[in-house]
């Protein structure tokens, strides 16, 4: 039997003929890939020592590996609002409501509540560190293409459906929080909680989605009703639906000791904007090694981690950068069970 192998993107190759073959890199690139190659065609186009996504020659979003970093978040599911950073948006706080009038009778005033809002860029990134060695071996590129985009993606979906992130200056507030969303307390039986979740929510369930994390929809798979049958058969690790609205999985949803998440979401009630890629490449610095870095430059405070010389170590960096923002535009738009965990669960 034949085993795929995956390439990497072009994008990624062309970090990695940047970062062995230096001034050379576009050498490099025909000398791997060929003189043809999408990665040697981008190296001599853009011709300078940092990706962004406007070396892939149109507008952003036509970027290959910003298109693909998209394709790869829950907004590429649905029907979610796209819309420009800084643009003014009308944010409706209370629906008016119509109602039944009698013969010869007053028709009631209902007032909307809007309020007027906007979003403003928030920066995201993330390091990773590698030996020059496994730049070197072409079978090591695929793992460095799906580090990239891991660490990427993974900061927008754990933001967005955290319900304990209620936002700050850095973070937009995550579209499960109780203050934008409805929370609802899990309980033993998947069936009743997925029962509350529709009756809470207040968006289009024509239109909903439900967000969970692989274990969570490996949990409601096996649950089985009264009967013995499988509750929900049309879910699984790798999502489907459930009540035949679809569900997507995706590992950076959070989970800890207390369960996880299942979100139901209208995401034509979430306005979201997201921009920009771009990655750069360093061999010669030093790095505080540290998932939660102290070092800052605005108020200095200096490195309290253990801090390493790429170079002295023979290692390369890399950092992506990306913009995104996000917001709850109608009320009702997102309901999160909260806590769920369904490990002997029998609905």
């Amino acid at each position: 039997m034949r085993t795929r192998v995956f390439a990497a993107s072009p994008t990624v190759r062309c970090v990695i003929a940047r970062t062995l073959g230096g001034m050379a890199a576009g050498e490099f690139a025909a000398a791997r890939w060929g003189a043809a190659s999408s990665a040697a065609a981008l190296i001599e186009k853009a011709g300078v020592s940092s990706l962004e996504s406007s070396d892939f020659g149109t507008q952003t979003p036509e970027s290959e590996f910003f298109r693909s970093l998209v394709d790869a978040l829950p907004f590429s599911q649905g029907a979610w609002r796209l819309v420009p950073f800084y643009r003014r948006l009308l944010s409706v706080t209370v629906r008016p409501t119509a109602t039944w009038v009698g013969q010869s009778k007053s028709i009631r005033v209902s007032k909307p509540d809007i309020l007027p809002t906007s979003l403003a860029p928030r920066k995201y990134g993330a390091i990773t560190v590698n030996t020059l060695e496994s730049f070197k071996d072409p079978a090591c590129e695929p793992l460095i293409d799906a580090e990239l985009r891991a660490a990427a993606v993974g900061a927008v979906v754990a933001a967005l459906t955290d319900p304990a992130n209620a936002g700050d200056a850095e973070t937009p507030k995550a579209i499960t929080h109780a203050s934008v969303a409805t929370n609802v307390a899990a309980t033993a039986e998947p069936g009743d909680d997925i029962a509350a979740a529709v009756a809470a929510f207040g968006g289009d369930l024509s239109q909903a989605i439900w967000l969970l994390d692989p274990l969570s929809a490996a949990q409601l798979a096996l649950a089985r009703d009264a009967a013995g049958n499988f509750a929900f058969p049309a879910i699984g690790v790798r999502g489907g639906s459930i009540l035949g609205a679809p569900a997507f999985v995706y590992r950076d949803v959070p989970r800890d000791t207390s369960g996880g998440v299942i979100a139901l979401v209208d995401p034509s009630g979430v306005a979201y904007a997201i921009e920009s890629v771009k990655i750069q490449r360093a061999t010669q610095t030093t790095l505080e090694l540290d998932d939660q870095p102290q070092g800052a430059s605005d108020t200095p405070v200096a490195s309290s981690a253990t801090q390493i010389s790429l170079f002295q170590n023979d290692l390369v960096a890399h950092k992506i950068v990306a913009t995104a923002n996000w917001e709850t535009q109608r009320p009702g738009s997102v309901v999160a069970i909260v806590g769920a965990d369904y490990a002997t669960s029998t609905s």
